[in-house]
């Protein structure tokens, strides 16, 4: 596909609705996908690509760094406005899945760091009064890899709460 003046190679592949598209963390192609990709084609439309500079897909002048990212950092006194702003998370399915092991070799779950992420997960779980967090127990950041069913669960959950929610819409 082409964004732009840059080409990103992407895999697609089953049939149905809704398309579900997966996106590598940084530094990730699609190849952590591959499983979850394969299960969940036989009943729905699947895609993951490689980000820009990775993979199959097109280099870019400067691949992003969090120093770069640092460096075109947007006014965060307008950003702060622009979140104060914002309408509320809509009431719709969420499933936020978090690791269960520790990211960094010879972690503990009582590290400040993982302590801060899941107290975002769980935040960010609870923007929908149908969100739900999940634990991956046997997984660190590479759930897709790992646990691949629970994200095909977690998947399969979604797009069937989707369609519960438009069969009971007015028409």
């Amino acid at each position: 596909m082409n964004i732009d003046a840059h080409r990103l190679w992407a895999s697609c592949a089953g049939r149905g609705s809704p398309t579900v598209v997966f996106e590598g963390g940084t530094g990730s192609t699609f190849e952590v996908w591959k499983t979850v990709q394969a299960q969940l084609a036989p009943s729905h439309s699947v895609c993951s690509y490689d980000r820009a500079g990775l993979g199959r897909s097109d280099r870019i002048a400067s691949p992003e760094t969090a120093g770069s990212a640092a460096g075109q950092a947007p006014d965060l006194d307008a950003s702060d406005r622009e979140i104060e702003a914002a309408p509320a998370f809509p009431n719709i399915p969420l499933i936020v899945l978090a690791h269960g092991k520790p990211v960094l070799p010879g972690g503990s779950p009582n590290d400040p760091w993982e302590k801060a992420w899941r107290s975002m997960q769980v935040e960010l779980a609870s923007l929908s009064p149908q969100g739900r967090l999940e634990v991956a127990e046997h997984s660190d950041h590479s759930i897709p890899t790992q646990e691949p069913d629970l994200v095909v669960g977690a998947v399969a959950d979604l797009t069937r709460d989707r369609h519960q929610v438009r069969k009971s819409l007015p028409v």
